[in-house]
């Protein structure tokens, strides 16, 4: 199952997955039986870099925050014992995927051809939100004091062990802090590696959001009050793409790893270079084979037209 940031678009699924039955909202149980050990998928190495401790901490400090944050999620439960599963869910009228039975029938809840052709075919669309948390911590309001009352944007950095071609460089950094200075607001970065930090070239006048790195509450705050996020092929995207009122720039798509270039996208996405799922989310995407070398212009012509 999704234990990344794909997740949100379990959501999206389920929910244009169920519509024509009129719900509108759902509750969402997590099965984590005691007996399984969840590990991480070794396909392009993956596992050397994401470890069964880190994916057990997801589904804690991941998976349960976005949950809660989106709108169509009434409830959120985390069950480990079957036979509790199994008489909970008898009570509802409905159950998705139907037929579920945790021991003999349950289905990868996520298939991204189908969200795809929902996206690209579909008028009628629903589109879940996430909502912005009514608490912060004191770190993020200390830089909302900082920010006082300003616009500003953010950058949020990459610095992955896997796929490390799509990770931010320097050019990106300037880029944005650029875009920052045409539209007179403050550049925030969220990054990612904070111990990498100094590896970049970061300009006195950008700030720097520490707290949003592994406080998803924070997260979604930051990015739903800037005006714009800018992200390189990454899973945190898609907190900015779901949340309603800001703006989404996503970089260097389809770069060239083992699972981003063209063949993966059309067989397992039916996506090509040119291609714009998420504009009625207000998101441009900038496909690298079309922006090779994007440059700060490049980016105020798509911010402006989103």
């Amino acid at each position: 199952n999704s234990v990344t940031f794909d997740f949100i678009f379990v959501i999206f699924y389920v929910l244009n997955s169920i519509r024509r039955k009129s719900i509108k909202s759902f509750d969402l149980i997590i099965f984590c039986p005691k007996d399984v050990t969840i590990k991480p998928f070794s396909w392009s190495n993956y596992n050397k870099y994401v470890s069964e401790e880190d994916i057990i901490n997801r589904i804690k400090d991941m998976i349960l925050p976005l949950a809660d944050a989106f709108d169509c999620v009434d409830k959120v439960l985390i069950l480990e014992d079957e036979t509790t599963l199994i008489e909970y869910i008898r009570d509802f009228r409905f159950v998705f995927p139907r037929n579920y039975h945790p021991r003999y029938f349950y289905v990868e809840p996520l298939d991204y051809l189908n969200v795809y052709k929902i996206l690209k075919n579909d008028l009628n669309i629903k589109i879940p939100s996430l909502s912005p948390p009514k608490s912060i911590s004191k770190d993020l309001q200390t830089l909302e004091s900082k920010i006082n009352g300003k616009n500003y944007m953010t950058i949020t950095l990459r610095d992955y062990g896997y796929a490390p071609t799509r990770n931010t460089n320097d050019s990106d950094i300037q880029n944005a802090f650029l875009m920052a200075g045409i539209l007179q607001c403050i550049l925030v970065i969220v990054p990612d590696n904070i111990s990498k930090l100094d590896d970049y070239n970061i300009n006195s006048n950008i700030l720097i959001s520490y707290s949003a790195r592994n406080n998803l509450k924070d997260r979604i705050s930051l990015y739903s009050k800037s005006i714009v996020n800018i992200f390189k092929p990454s899973g945190p995207a898609y907190v900015s793409i779901f949340l309603k009122g800001t703006k989404t720039l996503y970089l260097d798509n389809c770069e060239g790893g083992p699972d981003c270039n063209e063949k993966y996208y059309k067989k397992n996405y039916d996506l090509i270079p040119g291609d714009q799922p998420y504009l009625q989310f207000g998101c441009y995407i900038f496909w690298k084979k079309l922006y090779p070398n994007y440059s700060y212009n490049d980016l105020l012509d798509k911010f402006y037209i989103l």
